[in-house]
């Protein structure tokens, strides 16, 4: 706003009112309210009071952020935020006695104003209208921010964002997605129990369609994607269990080794690879016993001096299949 408005205003007589927000100002989907960026609102509506004759302070909840706009979060999510805000208007401005004595009575004593992950998928039950939707609805956006961290390690662990293929810790994703889902199923059931005699069915059938529906189906993709990496990569040769190259004296690389396990299979390594446009040139040999235990690691260029033949050449796809994990 203009730094003169509030005195433009006044001087032309008009009446002020402000008009904070206890819930629901802050994403249009949101499914928590974020308690301490509200109280920060209505400290800086207090502040304002200070410069500038207000006549009074609405206090507003947001339910949608337009007609056609999705729910954003529910007066049983915002419920403590409410009272911890009109505290803050009654006592001139915030602070952390506050908390105990508005909290305490409603059976969240000692709960934080910015809590955390596993503490949201643990929220005590309240004593207040909607207390048990607050628990679930803690638990939802617990779930939610469970969501964007396996996003994130998505675009760190896996392809195509990199080369290094790492199949325990996709391991471990696929295993959180699949808790994620059982948790939004069981969601799903309680909430619309949870809100009976609170909202109409319609409200709660959109909640469920909206906000656990839709999440799931979010999580189900990324659970499909670390499934199919672990498919497509099932037996990667790993750093651990190629040995060193035993060297000759003379500094050539010992051949007897691979000379010893003639008939085995022999694939191609992913040690650091000439890239091509869609080719590598195999830079080393792996040959591995019929029991799959690798058995000698031999230089391709080595064989290569040897005979007519040329370096090994495989597609991109072929020797991601080997690619040893980091």
């Amino acid at each position: 706003l203009p730094v003169d408005l509030w005195d433009r205003l006044m001087a032309a007589g008009v009446s002020c009112w402000g008009a904070s927000a206890y819930k629901g100002a802050s994403e249009p989907d949101g499914v928590w309210t974020p308690m301490v960026h509200h109280l920060a609102n209505h400290q800086s509506w207090i502040a304002a009071s200070r410069r500038v004759k207000l006549s009074g302070i609405f206090l507003t909840g947001w339910t949608r952020f337009n007609h056609t706009a999705a729910l954003c979060e529910l007066l049983p999510a915002g419920f403590p935020c409410l009272v911890l805000c009109l505290a803050t208007l009654q006592a001139g401005g915030w602070h952390p006695s506050l908390a105990h004595r508005v909290l305490d009575p409603i059976g969240l004593a000692g709960i934080s104003l910015s809590p955390s992950t596993s503490v949201l998928s643990d929220l005590p039950l309240g004593r207040f209208p909607g207390a048990e939707m607050f628990q679930h609805l803690g638990r939802l956006e617990s779930l939610r921010r469970m969501l964007v961290r396996l996003e994130e390690n998505r675009r760190l662990f896996c392809p195509p964002f990199t080369r290094r293929l790492n199949p325990p810790m996709w391991q471990q994703l696929y295993d959180q997605t699949v808790g994620i889902v059982a948790n939004l199923e069981h969601i799903a059931v309680v909430l619309p129990v949870a809100g009976r005699g609170l909202f109409c069915s319609d409200v709660m059938h959109e909640i469920v369609s909206s906000k656990v529906s839709a999440l799931s189906s979010d999580v189900l993709r990324l659970s499909h994607f670390f499934r199919d990496l672990l498919d497509r990569h099932k037996s990667p040769v790993r750093l651990a269990d190629v040995p060193p190259r035993a060297v000759n004296p003379s500094g050539d690389h010992d051949m007897s080794a691979a000379a010893d396990t003639a008939g085995d299979t022999v694939m191609p390594a992913a040690s650091p690879v000439s890239m091509a446009d869609s080719e590598v040139v195999v830079d080393a040999i792996v040959t591995v016993a019929a029991d799959g235990a690798v058995v000698a690691v031999t230089d391709a260029s080595k064989v290569a001096a040897s005979s007519s033949t040329p370096p090994p050449v495989v597609s991109l796809g072929d020797c991601a299949q080997f690619s040893p994990i980091s």
